[in-house]
C-alpha cells in the first residue's frame, strides 16, 4: 500500500514539474528547397480579328428646332469612296437636366415625334449632306447633332456562294423530304450512288439510319 501511495507521489511530482518547465527557444529555419520544374509551355489562343481605329466623330453644337424646320442639312467633308466605305452613325442632342443623346433613325425626347437620316455624295462641293428630316410629331429643339463614321478598311462583295442544286422535283415532297434527310446525314442509297428525281419512292422504304 505504501508503495502504491510513493508511486503516485512521485508522478504528481513528475507532472507539476514538467507543467513548470519554460517552452524552449525555437530552432533554426530549416534550408530552402529546391525549385521544382518549369510548367509547359500552353496553347497558344487563337487569333483575334483585326481592329479597326478608322473612327472619326463629327460634332455640330448648333441649335436645331424641329419645331419650326422640317429637316436639317449637315455637311461632311470627304471622298465619294470614303463615303461608300463607312458605316454612320446619327445622334440628336438634348439638353434638359441631363445630356441625353437619340439615335436616328427613331424617336426623339419624349418618344413624341419620329426622326430619320439620309444622306448623299454632293460632286459639286465634294461633301456628304446628311438630311436630318422630322417624319412625324409636333418636332422639338435639340442643342446638337452629333455624326460617327466608321471607315471599313476592307470591302468584299457580298452574296452567298453554294454549288448548283441537283435536278429536284420540288412538286415532290416525299423525295425531297429524302433527298434533304439523305443530303444532310452524307448517306448515299444503296440503289444508286446519285439522287435522281426518278428514284422518288425508291428511298422511301430505305433503311437511311444504319
Amino acid at each position: 500500500m505504501k508503495t502504491i501511495s510513493s508511486l503516485l507521489i512521485i508522478s504528481l511530482c513528475v507532472v507539476l514539474f514538467s507543467s513548470c518547465q519554460k517552452e524552449g527557444p525555437s530552432g533554426p529555419v530549416g534550408a530552402q528547397g529546391t525549385q521544382g520544374p518549369q510548367g509547359s509551355q500552353g496553347a497558344v489562343g487563337p487569333q483575334g480579328i483585326s481592329g479597326n481605329a478608322n473612327v472619326t466623330q463629327y460634332t455640330y453644337d448648333n441649335s436645331f428646332d424641329f419645331s419650326s424646320n422640317i429637316d436639317f442639312n449637315l455637311q461632311v467633308s470627304t471622298s465619294l469612296d470614303t463615303m461608300n466605305r463607312s458605316a454612320w452613325f446619327v445622334y440628336l442632342k438634348f439638353i434638359g437636366g441631363f445630356e441625353y443623346y437619340y439615335p436616328l433613325p427613331g424617336f426623339g425626347y419624349n418618344g413624341s415625334t419620329n426622326y430619320r437620316n439620309t444622306f448623299y455624295f454632293n460632286s459639286s462641293i465634294n461633301k456628304v449632306i446628311h438630311n436630318v428630316t422630322r417624319l412625324a410629331g409636333p418636332g422639338e429643339a435639340y442643342a446638337g447633332i452629333k455624326i460617327i463614321r466608321v471607315y471599313a478598311n476592307n470591302v468584299a462583295t457580298g452574296g452567298r456562294v453554294s454549288p448548283l442544286l441537283p435536278d429536284i422535283d420540288f412538286n415532290n415532297y416525299d423525295f425531297d423530304k429524302i433527298f434533304i434527310i439523305c443530303e444532310k446525314f452524307k448517306i448515299k442509297s444503296s440503289l444508286n450512288n446519285d439522287f435522281k428525281p426518278n428514284d422518288t419512292m425508291k428511298f422511301k422504304n430505305e433503311e437511311l439510319y444504319k
